[in-house]
């Protein structure tokens, strides 16, 4: 159950620290979005667009693709389909522009971000 106060930091902010799922399980309002955008599992074909950026793109050979896929598939399959031998272990990933596991199920995501390691200075 959500009280007054969590609804009014879920408006100003977007964000709880806890919420009750469906399943009973307490988890954060990050958790809730992502299994409710994307967490129908329908096998039903879809096309996602991979967008990679800076080392990323050089390292699968481009920028943008477009690629057939399924809502159960996870980032980490769908790169490896595309390169056998990528190393994926430094890579970071976002579905829809939210950060993502490379093993939670796209769903519904349309896009994939591949986002490589960041250096300031």
């Amino acid at each position: 159950m959500v009280h007054g106060s969590e609804v009014a930091e879920i408006r100003a902010t977007g964000k709880s620290n806890r919420h009750r799922t469906n399943a009973g399980a307490v988890g954060s309002v990050h958790d809730f979005r992502v299994n409710a955008g994307r967490g129908m599992l329908r096998n039903e074909p879809m096309e996602l667009t991979i967008l990679a950026f800076a080392h990323a793109r050089e390292a699968f050979g481009f920028s943008s693709r477009t690629v057939p896929c399924e809502p159960a598939d996870t980032p980490r399959a769908i790169l490896l389909r595309l390169a056998p031998t990528a190393d994926l272990r430094h890579l970071t990933v976002a579905l829809d522009s939210e950060y993502a596991s490379m093993d939670e199920p796209i769903g519904q995501a349309r896009e994939l971000a591949l986002i490589p390691p960041v250096s300031g200075g």
